[in-house]
């Protein structure tokens, strides 16, 4: 019998990181998921950009750390020009916030530790797994973890199915006015 991931088309993940030791790490953790695969690896920011162009991958993991172009360039570029979702990973979080959140404001998703991420608790999932999990879940991939034998039995099948809506809206200084008129306009 043929197993569920053979019948299911992997979900194509890529990694953008200069450092050997980081790749192979995620690689590792990626890996452990049979639903997940890695579709490349690039060392250098704008082979990454390129890589997204040509091959279009669900996630990309980007090191912040990325060398020949800032990650925050880099980010901007494969936001806009590519659309492909980002999580950010660094293995020196406290030393990188400030740039951490400069890369979130230009599309990265999220940001992951690392150090912390790759060793599970007991018998749970890496928060690194969790992490991309949960990313590919909220941009509409179909993360089904039960094989067809189990798909008869049950009919859940690990996919959201939100019931009601929710708009968050964020105001600063001189926001409020402004947040008062969008308000006003929602029927």
């Amino acid at each position: 019998m043929q197993s569920h991931v053979n019948n299911q088309r992997k979900i194509r993940i890529a990694i953008a990181s200069a450092s050997n030791t980081m790749a192979d790490l995620i690689k590792t953790q990626v890996k452990s998921n049979p639903l997940l695969q890695i579709s490349w690896v690039a060392k250098t920011g704008a082979n990454a950009i390129e890589k997204c162009h040509q091959y279009s991958p669900k996630l990309l993991l980007l090191d912040i750390n990325i060398t020949d172009q800032d990650s925050l360039v880099v980010t901007q570029k494969i936001s806009i020009e590519t659309q492909c979702p980002i999580l950010l990973i660094t293995d020196q979080y406290q030393k990188s916030t400030s740039k951490i959140f400069d890369v979130m404001g230009a599309g990265a998703l999220d940001v992951v530790d690392l150090k912390s991420a790759i060793r599970p608790k007991s018998n749970q999932t890496s928060s690194l797994l969790q992490k991309i999990l949960g990313i590919l879940k909220s941009t509409g991939c179909d993360i089904n973890t039960q094989s067809p034998e189990q798909n008869n039995k049950t009919t859940h099948n690990y996919q959201s199915k939100p019931t009601n809506k929710l708009i968050a809206i964020g105001a600063s200084t001189g926001g409020p006015i402004a947040l008062a008129d969008v308000i006003s306009k929602i029927p």
